[in-house]
């Protein structure tokens, strides 16, 4: 059972990897990534919730 489930684990980790580089970050951009698109994603919520909002009053 250790066993599979390591394996699992390190096939998902050489996925990663290698998904990563065939994007040519190595590893380097993948937070700023995630915080990037992060913030894309919160600042179209808060759009949408003031547009909502406007829709309500009306």
């Amino acid at each position: 059972m250790f066993k599979k489930l390591e394996k699992d684990l390190n096939n998902r980790l050489i996925d990663f990897v290698i998904w990563w580089s065939y994007m040519n970050d190595y590893r380097t951009h993948v937070f700023e990534k995630f915080k990037k698109t992060w913030h894309e994603a919160y600042a179209h919520i808060l759009v949408q919730w003031e547009s909502f909002k406007q829709w309500y009053r009306d």
